[in-house]
């Protein structure tokens, strides 16, 4: 009985250390805030249970600070984005605590210090999608991701004035796990890679205009899924970061399974004619939170998910074309009970 007791004196401490920080997790939102003048990390499946509270956590480049705020559950796999016009954070859908038995189609906006919800048209439940501000639309493009039905879907939809549009034309084709930034140099989305409606990863890039999806190259990263993309306003580039190439076998003595995920952790860039390679050296994640800071002119990472599935919350910034750790709240990993730090 005293075990029994200690065991969950030790868990209910893990849970509750560092509240005011943001824990490990993967999918999360990074997006900056013009309110703040601070990246804030929005939703994103995280390492130990919480209340329900979707609490944000903002990042000044030294310190992280905790943004309690009423709102929306806390989600994970939903999509957000920045509208520049009105400088707020708009989220939409995505999986609530219970899984895929809670599922969501609700829309908010977040100003750097309240929520709100949006009245829409419904249009149903959505998670996996990528959703960005089109600023030559003064509209938000969302894409993809798995609908109320639990299937992958293919439809481009168009937020604009509170009403939610779909286009019918055609598009990439039905993925998840997927990349999608907003180029407000060239006017264009960008979308890449990710998964199909099986398992296989991709390897195509492409780019709408408004009007219609263009498949524009096969060649750049290589096949993958599970990546994050962000613009990076001082290079001019789409930035590409991380992810997973499937999973690789290994010795069983590593892992029980005899198999870990065969993760990146390079960075390229698109300028809208090839990619580059920016570096090599990024901590080898998949579904990471991915940000740039206009203010300081920097790209900023936080979290995601290792070969292992451990659950990160450190933070690593782009310096002189190099990732630095900057910031390191431990890892996570579920031990059939419950999740426990990694030192």
């Amino acid at each position: 009985m005293k075990y029994t007791i200690l065991t969950a004196l030790i868990v209910q401490f893990l849970y509750t250390t560092n509240d005011d920080l943001p824990n490990g997790r993967v999918t999360g939102n990074l997006i900056f805030s013009p309110q703040t003048k601070t990246l804030l990390l929005i939703d994103g499946y995280t390492s130990h249970p919480t209340d329900g509270t979707n609490n944000v956590y903002s990042w000044d480049g030294k310190d992280w600070k905790k943004i309690p705020a009423s709102g929306p559950d806390s989600k994970s796999l939903s999509s957000a984005a920045l509208d520049t016009k009105n400088n707020k954070i708009v989220v939409f859908g995505g999986i609530g605590n219970k899984g895929y038995q809670s599922l969501h189609g609700d829309t908010w906006t977040f100003d750097g210090s309240q929520w709100q919800q949006v009245a829409t048209n419904d249009i149903g439940t959505r998670d996996h999608d990528k959703m960005v501000y089109v600023a030559n639309l003064d509209a938000f493009v969302m894409y993809g991701g798995q609908n109320h039905e639990r299937v992958n879907d293919s439809s481009t939809w168009i937020l604009k004035d509170g009403q939610w549009k779909e286009l019918k034309i055609a598009g990439p084709g039905s993925r998840i796990h997927f990349g999608m930034v907003y180029d407000p140099h060239r006017n264009k989305v960008i979308l890449y890679g990710g998964y199909n409606g099986g398992r296989d990863l991709l390897q195509d890039t492409w780019e709408f205009d408004g009007k219609q999806w263009k498949q524009v190259t096969t060649e750049g990263p290589g096949p993958r899924g599970r990546l994050t993309m962000v613009y990076d306003e001082s290079r001019k580039l789409s930035i590409l970061y991380g992810g997973d190439v499937w999973k690789k076998k290994v010795d069983t003595t590593i892992s029980a399974d005899g198999e870990l995920w065969d993760l990146r952790g390079d960075t390229w860039g698109w300028d809208g004619t090839k990619w580059k390679k920016l570096s090599s050296d990024g901590p080898e994640r998949m579904l990471p939170a991915l940000g740039y800071d206009p203010l300081r002119k920097k790209l900023v990472l936080f979290g995601g998910g290792d070969a292992f599935q451990n659950n990160h919350a450190d933070t690593w910034e782009f310096e002189k074309d190099k990732w630095v750790k900057v910031s390191d709240n431990g890892a996570w990993k579920w031990n059939g009970t419950a999740y426990e730090k990694i030192n």
